[in-house]
């Protein structure tokens, strides 16, 4: 009986799950498609931190942000108050980006349930986060999980602090954060993936030194025509690095958010940025040169040694 309930049916399983039900006499059996509708319309990506209005006249679903979905016991607890003292059944919902819902909230408890000192500084659970700091995704990272190569969650809900202050965004920018390959954060779908890896910084006495680092992925999407950033970057994280060192990704971001998703810097850190861009650019043009002129010594050497080889071939064919 399992295959009469397979979620894709083949045309034989299909015919007998709608033969089962004809035989209920109610009619139901006419309401049957084979496969769910295919969408017509543009997919568009609901926010879901913040206060929204229900289709049911009176009342709105509250999106409650978790912070890179790290919830102690006493913050689930504050919640559960929250949610027992304006949802009808106490019911909490759970995004897969991390964060909570209260449904069913009515118009006239909402001043008072944005008023809770759980949902307001210095508590860490907000209704309106922000653009960026709202769009973080965070694996459990090195404090937790073995196989991850930096801490992630920690690095993702400081640096985003930090990004909040710093930023202008006209929209929601996702930030996804993993610590090794296997991507449970699911980098390549972010706006920008950031994705645990080798990195080297410079340290005091000018030495090269392995430091926790990222990979940065940048332009996932999802929807209907979702796509999978698969390649990440080979960017660095500035004029001594090799590699994004964490310590540097907040200027990284930065840069990244303004090229690519309408970013503006705040007055008061414009100074602080172009400089870190001109000497990042100034950089990179220096290693590109060493590059080229070792790939040219290269190509000169492997020359001489074709000519050499001719004139040898020469001189024994002279012989």
């Amino acid at each position: 009986m399992v295959s009469l309930y397979h979620l894709r049916p083949t045309p034989p399983h299909h015919t007998q799950i709608v033969a089962e039900m004809a035989s209920y006499g109610n009619g139901i059996e006419k309401l049957v498609e084979f496969q769910q509708p295919r969408p017509q319309d543009h997919f568009e990506r609901r926010e879901l931190n913040g206060i929204f209005a229900q289709p049911q006249p009176g009342l709105n679903r509250v999106g409650v942000h978790v912070p890179v979905g790290r919830l102690s016991a006493q913050e689930a607890r504050d919640l559960a108050m929250v949610a027992d003292k304006y949802v009808p059944g106490g019911e909490v919902r759970l995004t897969v980006e991390e964060n909570a819902i209260l449904p069913n909230v009515k118009d006239e408890d909402l001043a008072a349930l944005r008023a809770e000192p759980t949902l307001n500084p210095p508590y860490r659970l907000s209704v309106n986060p922000g653009k960026i700091a709202g769009n973080v995704v965070s694996c459990t990272g090195a404090q937790f999980c073995g196989l991850a190569m930096v801490e992630t969650k920690n690095n993702a809900e400081e640096i985003a602090k930090i990004l909040e202050d710093r930023v202008e965004v006209p929209r929601a920018v996702r930030i996804h954060w993993t610590g090794c390959p296997n991507s449970c954060g699911q980098v390549q779908a972010g706006d920008i993936g950031l994705m645990g890896g080798p990195a080297k910084k410079m340290n005091a006495e000018g030495k090269m030194k392995a430091v926790p680092g990222v990979k940065v992925f940048v332009g996932g999407t999802i929807g209907e025509h979702g796509k999978l950033q698969l390649n990440p970057t080979d960017m660095n994280g500035g004029d001594d690095c090799d590699g994004v060192p964490i310590d540097n990704l907040v200027p990284v971001l930065t840069q990244i958010i303004v090229d690519k998703y309408d970013g503006t810097v705040k007055p008061e850190f414009v100074e602080e940025q172009t400089a870190w861009k001109v000497a990042l650019d100034e950089a990179d043009a220096a290693k590109a040169a060493v590059v080229a002129a070792k790939e040219a010594a290269k190509l000169a050497k492997a020359k001489a040694a074709e000519e050499a080889k001719a004139a040898a071939a020469a001189e024994a064919a002279a012989a």
